[in-house]
């Protein structure tokens, strides 16, 4: 899950078509997942005896069962029997229903049933419990963080460096903090950092899920990329402002600007992409977004966590930021785009064929990523831009449609007819 790839701190990497963004899924995975939530309350009892006996089908279906058995009116003792006897992955959504709606009460059902689950499960739960997360947790977890099972640490630590004010976090900053110095610039009165990076590995942070190789090396970037992924992002502003720099003018751009000529820019930069994929902030991730810009204008790795990490309106804000980015080529927005997930707004809508139909080189684009994207926008597009969704499809393919491309056509068509029903 995203949960782990954060912990990991491979930001961006392969997407939900192998290319964008990270994690399974496709143009049809919303799809997917309402059928499986429409097939279980179909068939009722025997659909989850069905899931139960093949492995595949209770994987697919697990995350309806739970969603089915606390979203469902009159249904709260499904949920209870579900999370005593059921799969790991319908109990996993359960507990994540459960805290959504009461925080206290899906803590309290993990601390119950610690004792009698595996590792693979305990960890699963914890890491579930990002759902409401807050500072009542944090005992909990921290008791987690010296669990016998690695894994069961791994998750506790990277639920805690989500949690603002945590203690681990506040142990992060003070290590991130110890590597860093505000100086004058030698050009200006600007400020800029110098970075240290930290000289030995001390094995006391491997409690707080700081690993000595970091994806096989032993480097001192590496534990530099950690730590600043979990300390959270405030510190930087801090320091500025105790330099003398005004609060209005501690902004991310001014923290990555004071930063851009440190040989160690780039670690800075990834260690704080992982901690805005932990903890969401709509500013940040237009300043590194436009960062990775300058880096990368042909390629959409790693643009792909904003879709992941950021609530829906705040991911469109973002993308808009980055396909509307003057360096942006065509082969970058199409990507992104495919690699979408949640519905889109009218307005974001409406903005992506407006700036698609504006870009030069539309034709450039290979044809198989054209009409995966026309495949996913079909899906995902507000109905009430489907004019210009057609628009869309014609300028890309021509008024020769393919098999394919016409079918997305369509698929927009019928969505569109069934909103003005619905609307009428």
């Amino acid at each position: 899950g995203a949960g782990g790839a954060a912990r990991g701190g491979r930001v961006g990497g392969a997407g939900r078509r192998g290319g964008v963004g990270g994690g399974g899924g496709g143009a049809g995975s919303v799809a997917r997942r309402d059928a499986g939530r429409a097939v279980i309350a179909v068939t009722g009892e025997r659909g989850r005896w069905l899931a139960g006996l093949n492995a595949a089908w209770s994987a697919a279906l697990g995350a309806s069962l739970g969603a089915v058995a606390v979203g469902d009116a009159g249904s709260l003792g499904d949920a209870q029997r579900i999370w005593e006897t059921g799969k790991t992955a319908a109990r996993v959504e359960v507990l994540r229903r459960v805290r959504g709606v009461d925080a206290a009460a899906g803590l309290a059902m993990v601390e119950a049933a610690w004792g009698g689950d595996g590792a693979a499960e305990r960890a699963k739960f914890v890491e579930a419990l990002e759902v409401g997360l807050n500072l009542a947790d944090e005992a909990f977890l921290e008791r987690a963080l010296d669990d016998r099972s690695k894994a069961v640490k791994a998750a506790a630590a990277e639920v805690l460096a989500r949690l603002p004010g945590s203690a681990l976090a506040k142990r992060m900053a003070e290590l991130v903090r110890a590597c860093l110095e505000v100086k004058k610039s030698k050009l200006s009165v600007k400020r800029v950092f110098a970075i240290s990076l930290p000289k030995e590995f001390d094995a006391a942070w491997v409690r707080d899920g700081i690993e000595e190789e970091y994806f096989g090396k032993k480097t001192r970037a590496g534990w530099f990329v950690q730590m600043v992924g979990a300390a959270g992002l405030s510190l930087w502003v801090e320091a500025l402002v105790a330099a003398g720099v005004s609060v209005e003018k501690a902004t991310p751009e001014a923290v990555l600007a004071a930063l851009k000529d440190d040989d160690h820019f780039k670690d800075a930069v990834q260690g704080m992409t992982l901690a805005v994929m932990r903890r969401p902030d709509v500013a940040w991730a237009k300043a590194l977004c436009a960062v990775g810009m300058e880096q990368r204008k042909k390629e959409a790795v790693g643009f792909g966590w904003v879709w992941e990490r950021l609530a829906p309106r705040e991911a469109e804000e973002v993308m808009l930021s980055v396909i509307g980015h003057s360096g942006a080529s065509p082969e970058l927005c199409w990507m992104l785009l495919e690699s979408a997930e949640a519905r889109w707004s009218r307005g974001f809508s409406a903005a992506v064929i407006a700036r698609l139909l504006q870009l030069r080189g539309t034709k450039t684009v290979s044809e198989w990523q054209r009409r995966g994207t026309l495949e996913r926008m079909s899906v995902l597009l507000h109905p009430a831009e489907a004019e210009g969704f057609e628009k869309l499809a014609e300028e890309a393919f021509g008024s020769d449609l393919t098999e394919s491309v016409r079918r997305s056509v369509d698929r927009v068509r019928a969505r569109a007819e069934m909103y003005k029903e619905l609307a009428s």
